[in-house]
């Protein structure tokens, strides 16, 4: 019930706009164009600014967060 009541930064314009550059990462680096070190960097570089604009408490709120849908998406996959 906590994750439904948690004060995560939604309405940040500073989060919103770091996760959409961390979101067009990972998919230009699951794309096949270009080189797959430097996508990887990209990302790296993309999280680590959206990390930066968190709070401690919301980047492990984020963190569980992707990885209960990453679970979630993992399971219902045929």
């Amino acid at each position: 019930m906590w994750m439904l009541n948690f004060p995560f930064a939604y309405d940040s314009a500073v989060v919103q706009a770091r996760f959409v550059s961390y979101a067009r990462a990972l998919v230009r680096a699951i794309t096949p164009a270009g080189a797959a070190a430097a996508r990887a960097r990209d990302v790296r570089t993309a999280r680590a600014r959206l990390t930066s604009a968190l709070s401690a408490d919301d980047g492990r709120y984020l963190e569980f967060q992707q990885w209960q849908e990453g679970v979630a998406r993992y399971t219902e996959q045929p």
